[in-house]
């Protein structure tokens, strides 16, 4: 996008922007109208408005195309503020993984885990009961429900994955279908699953799919992890389920926690991407096989971790009050854009 409309939006608040947004709607309609008015007047031939009338559709319609088909959003002013406060909360929690000198995925999942379901990561400590549709302010950041205490798997693996991300550990957020191991996963519980509409919209995008929904069930998934790669390893990492998983080698795509089975569906993945490229090189890195961590270091890495976050109780409460004026400048913002 360019970036003088960028720097234009950044000044925008939120609210104008929808005004902005409903005006584009409703101009369509009155350019139209008008269309035919100086149509009539073009006909009778009057050289001053020739040619005005199709310049002033062909205007509305690309100002209405603006609207609806490019992430405007995303640059206004409180949307950009509210990046930047979440961009600052990531860096001071990874100080804390710094200090605690956390280094692997797992090491660092295990802290997360502690973190969240402590209440460190949400103002007022306060974890809400999450059922139903949770709104959020935009699939790139999903992490902030996780501040609001309002949040479900994709908001914990979201924010995971942008911790990761910070921490210079390459991560991407991973729908899954998941179960228990004895569930056939070839099946679907309506309810649990993401609309079948937005099925529908990923794999027109990438011109990939039919569209019988029983041939684009397998590409439906019903929860989130966070996918991470460090020196050669692939991490599958469930924070919601408390799951580290691994690879089956005889069945890609398939994953195991010895508790639970998974099948991942990268392409769903699409709506939390940036962009086609960054959908085709995850899909490259879940085919190129890379192998787990063994279940050996795995357990050493989890035990360590524990005894370092038992070790060090005291700067827990620390960072929670040091963030928690941070997490209300959040829970603030998001209030403006949800509304």
């Amino acid at each position: 996008m360019d970036k003088e409309l960028k720097k234009l939006l950044s000044k925008i608040s939120y609210n104008d922007y929808l005004r902005l947004k409903q005006l584009s709607h409703v101009n369509l309609f009155s350019t139209i109208m008008l269309f035919n008015v100086i149509r009539l007047i073009e006909l009778n031939g009057n050289p001053v408005l020739d040619g005005v009338s199709s310049s002033l559709v062909v205007g509305s319609i690309l100002s209405r195309i603006l609207f609806e088909y490019f992430p405007l959003k995303k640059y206004t002013k409180e949307f950009t503020e509210l990046k930047d406060l979440y961009q600052q909360f990531l860096k001071n929690y990874n100080k804390l993984n710094k200090t605690m000198e956390l280094e692997n995925p797992i090491e660092l999942v295990v802290l997360f885990d502690f973190m969240f379901r402590s209440g460190y990561l949400s103002k007022d400590r306060i974890i809400l009961e999450t059922s139903g549709e949770i709104e959020s302010v935009d699939n790139s950041l999903l992490g902030l429900n996780v501040i609001s205490g309002k949040f479900v798997c994709r908001h914990l693996a979201s924010m995971f994955c942008d911790i990761l991300n910070d921490y210079n550990i390459l991560s991407y957020p991973l729908p899954v279908f998941e179960g228990t191991c004895s569930a056939d996963l070839s099946n679907f519980d309506e309810k649990y699953i993401m609309k079948y509409s937005d099925i529908e919209i990923i794999a027109k995008k990438l011109k990939f799919m039919q569209s019988s929904k029983e041939q684009i069930t397998k590409y439906i998934a019903n929860h989130m992890i966070t996918f991470a790669e460090q020196d050669g390893l692939s991490y599958y990492l469930d924070p919601a389920l408390r799951s580290i998983y691994t690879t089956d080698k005889d069945n890609i795509g398939m994953l195991n926690s010895g508790e639970r089975a998974a099948a991942t569906r990268f392409l769903t993945s699409y709506l939390y991407l940036d962009s086609t490229k960054d959908l085709l090189e995850f899909r490259r890195k879940l085919s190129t096989g890379f192998h787990c961590i063994s279940s050996e270091e795995k357990e050493n890495l989890i035990d360590t971790t524990f005894d370092k976050i038992f070790d060090n109780l005291d700067i827990f409460d620390k960072f929670y009050n040091d963030n928690n004026e941070l997490y209300g400048d959040i829970c603030n913002k998001m209030l403006v854009i949800k509304r």
